[in-house]
């Protein structure tokens, strides 16, 4: 029993290690702010920004492709 107490309390340690950080991550990315030190406010800014930039869009096109012709 208190082996198995241990093993989930351990597992749950390994998953809050693994996704806190990507959870904050996420939080963060709709300040804002351009450093995450305080929060300034909600936003989609960088998101606006993400979707408008033509040369990125065109690598993640290209990307796909390749993607999809060798597979």
């Amino acid at each position: 029993m208190i082996g198995r107490l241990l093993r989930g309390g351990f597992m749950t340690a390994i998953y809050a290690y693994l996704y806190i950080p990507i959870i904050i991550l996420i939080v963060n990315s709709f300040n804002s702010s351009r450093f995450g030190i305080n929060w300034q406010g909600f936003t989609t800014k960088w998101y606006e920004l993400l979707v408008n930039n033509d040369s990125l869009l065109q690598a993640a096109q290209h990307s796909l492709a390749m993607a999809i012709f060798s597979a």
